[in-house]
């Protein structure tokens, strides 16, 4: 854990913030739930109030689940794929990690949903590709696509959360048997290269498979 000096956006007020390089939730369980909630990257300056988001690299570990999720800054996505290449290629190594899901996000709100769905054993794959197929329904119907959806849960219910343009979030139910349905279909071709698996995400479900034939 790394302590730095952060001014306060809104009053200037330096103060202290740690940034976790590693989380591992074995050693360190009550972190999880800050994940989960994004507080772990909330700064609230002393002086004047006010929250701010502090958006910083780390490395997410859960062993128990077989999980590693790289947090990366958006526009180095060179860091995860060197990273994770250092895990596959030490053969101890690549021996332990056979069987772990290894993602890379760049935003808290995906972090926690690829927490989420490897708890519910959701394949990540097949929820984009249902993002996807909401995407291309809402632009149908509104004229305009989300600027993102995230997978949530509360009170043992699922719902994508929709942030759309005029910045009003929506909710849709995520329903069991679209998942089954679109994984039925679709799993038999997802790719199995480590590196290709690396960033799922909207661009990768673009990349697969267009709005167009989701549709269909």
């Amino acid at each position: 854990m790394t302590e730095l000096d952060i001014p306060c956006p809104r009053c200037g007020n330096k103060q202290s913030f740690c940034f976790h390089e590693t989380i591992n939730v074995r050693e360190q369980p009550e972190l999880k739930a800050q994940v989960m909630d994004g507080s772990i990257f909330d700064m609230t300056c002393a002086v004047c109030g006010k929250v701010s988001r502090i958006g910083y690299p780390l490395l997410y570990h859960d062993p128990d689940s077989c999980l590693m999720v790289f947090m990366v800054d958006p526009g180095n996505r060179e860091m995860a794929i060197e990273a994770m290449h250092k895990l596959i290629t030490v053969p101890e190594v690549q021996m332990a990690v056979e069987d772990y899901m290894i993602r890379a996000v760049s935003q808290p709100p995906h972090l926690a949903e690829k927490i989420l769905l490897r708890d519910e054993k959701l394949d990540d794959r097949t929820v984009e590709l249902m993002k996807l197929s909401l995407t291309a329904h809402v632009k149908e119907r509104f004229g305009q696509e989300p600027d993102d959806i995230v997978l949530v849960k509360t009170d043992d219910l699922q719902f994508f959360v929709m942030r759309s343009p005029d910045g009003m979030p929506d909710l849709y139910r995520f329903y069991p048997k679209g998942y089954v349905d679109t994984a039925a279909k679709y799993q038999a071709f997802y790719p199995t290269d480590p590196e290709e698996n690396l960033f799922i995400d909207d661009d990768w479900a673009s990349a697969f498979l267009t709005p167009a034939d989701m549709l269909q």
